[in-house]
C-alpha cells in the first residue's frame, strides 16, 4: 500500500488524458480497481458457459498485483506494484509499477516506468520502447527505437531502430544488438561491435547508490500525491473527515483493537457469506471494497494522526484541518523511512485509521437508523 495513492493518482491523470484524446471506448473495454487483478478473456456474450473466446478492446487497471491473461486488440494502461503481461497487446502498453515483466508480443509503442523493468526473450515490440526503472532488462527484440534512463541496462535482444540511452551502466548479452545509431551517456563506454550504426558517447561519473533511509523520487511523489488526494477528499466532505479524525485521536488504542479485529475477522465473515448461496453476491461486494477501504485507511491516516499532534488545539476551518492533514502525512511519511521499525510503526497506524472508519460508519448507521432514514 506504500505507493498505492501515488498510482492512483497516475491512473486518474492517464484516464483524463485517454479522454482528451477522444479515445473511443466499447462493450469490451475494461476498467478495473482492486488490490488483485488476473485478468481473463471476457466471457462469450452468446453463452457463458462455453470457453471464454472474446478478446477484449482497451483495459484500464489500477491495483497492487495485476495479470494480464487475456489478448488484447487494443490498447494497455495499467498502474500496480506488480504488473505481469502474459498474452499479446495490439497496440500500445503503458505501465506504471514496481516489477514490470513482459513476456508477450505488443503491436504499438511500450512506456514503462518503475523499478524493475523487463522485456522477455519471447516478447516483440513492433513499435518504440521507452523506459525509465531503476534496472532495465531487454531480452526480446524491438523493431522502432529505443529510449531508456535508468540506473542499469542489459540488453539481449535486437534493437532495430535508434538508441537513446542514460545509464550508469550497461552490458550487452550474447544476443544483444543495436542496428541503428546509438546516443549513450554512462560510465564506460560500450563496445563498438555491438552497434552497427554510429555510436555517440558521453561519460558521466558513476552515481553513487542513495542509503534506504533518503527517500527517492517516486516516494516523495507518492507523499505529494497523497496529500493531493486527502485535501480533494476533505474539501468534498471537511465535516465527516474533520469528526472522523478527532474521534480516533481521542481514543486511537482502542480504533487500534477495532481495526485489528477487523482484519481478523473480514476473511472469516466472506467465507461464511461464500457458504450460502444468498451470501455470495454480498460476499463478492465485500472483496472488492476491501481494497479500496485499505486505500482510504492509508490516506485518511494523516487526518488522525495530524489530528493527534494537535489535539489540543481547537481551531476549525477547512485549512486548519488540511494543515493537520499534511503534517500528519509528512510524520507517517517520515516514521516510515525508519528501518524496519518504520514499517512496523506504519502498519499499527494503518490499522488504527481502519478502525476508526469502521467504528464511524457504526456511528452514522446508528444515527440514520434513529432519524429513522434506513
Amino acid at each position: 500500500m506504500k505507493h498505492f495513492a501515488a498510482f492512483l493518482a497516475i491512473f486518474l491523470l492517464s484516464l483524463t488524458f485517454v479522454s482528451a484524446e477522444s479515445w473511443s471506448t466499447s462493450d469490451s473495454d475494461l476498467y478495473q480497481v482492486a488490490e488483485n487483478i488476473s485478468l481473463l478473456p471476457a466471457p462469450s456474450s452468446e453463452d457463458p458457459d462455453l470457453p471464454q473466446e472474446e478478446i477484449r478492446e482497451d483495459a484500464f487497471l489500477l491495483g497492487h498485483t495485476i495479470e494480464v491473461l487475456s489478448p488484447l486488440k487494443g490498447d494497455l494502461l495499467a498502474t500496480g506494484v506488480n504488473i505481469l503481461l502474459l498474452e499479446e497487446v495490439k497496440d500500445d502498453v503503458r505501465l506504471l509499477g514496481g516489477n514490470i515483466s513482459l513476456q508477450k508480443n505488443i503491436g504499438g509503442h511500450v512506456i514503462l516506468v518503475g523499478k524493475t523493468l523487463l522485456l522477455q526473450h519471447t516478447a516483440l515490440v513492433s513499435g518504440d520502447f521507452i523506459a525509465f526503472g531503476e534496472t532495465v532488462t531487454i531480452n526480446g527484440d524491438v523493431l522502432g527505437n529505443l529510449t531508456v534512463r535508468a540506473q542499469k541496462l542489459i540488453i539481449n535482444g535486437v534493437i532495430l531502430g535508434n538508441a537513446n540511452i542514460t545509464v550508469n551502466t550497461l552490458t550487452f548479452g550474447k544476443q544483444g544488438k543495436i542496428e541503428g545509431n546509438a546516443k549513450v551517456k554512462s560510465s564506460f563506454s560500450p563496445q563498438q561491435q555491438f552497434i552497427e550504426g554510429t555510436l555517440s558517447f558521453e561519460q558521466q561519473e558513476p552515481k553513487k547508490e542513495i542509503p534506504s533511509y533518503i527517500p527517492s523520487f517516486l516516494d516523495i511523489f507518492c507523499l505529494l500525491s497523497s496529500i493531493v488526494l486527502g485535501m480533494l477528499f476533505l474539501l468534498a466532505s471537511p465535516h465527516f473527515f474533520s469528526s472522523l479524525a478527532l474521534h480516533t485521536a481521542n481514543a486511537p488504542f482502542r480504533h487500534l483493537g477495532i481495526g485489528f479485529l477487523f482484519l481478523l475477522a473480514f476473511p472469516f465473515v466472506v467465507a461464511l457469506l461464500f457458504a450460502t448461496l444468498l451470501g455470495i453476491p454480498l460476499g463478492i461486494v465485500l472483496l472488492f471494497a476491501f481494497p479500496l477501504a485499505l486505500l482510504f485507511s492509508h490516506i485518511f491516516a494523516g487526518f488522525f494522526v495530524g489530528r493527534l499532534l494537535l489535539l489540543k488545539k481547537t481551531k476549525k476551518g477547512y485549512w486548519f484541518s488540511a494543515g493537520s492533514f499534511a503534517l500528519g502525512t509528512v510524520f507517517v511519511f517520515l516514521i516510515g523511512l525508519l528501518p524496519f521499525i518504520g514499517g512496523v510503526f506504519q502498519f499499527l497506524i494503518l490499522l488504527t485509521a481502519l478502525g476508526g472508519i469502521f467504528t464511524e460508519k457504526m456511528r452514522l448507521v446508528s444515527f440514520l437508523r434513529n432519524q429513522k432514514k434506513i
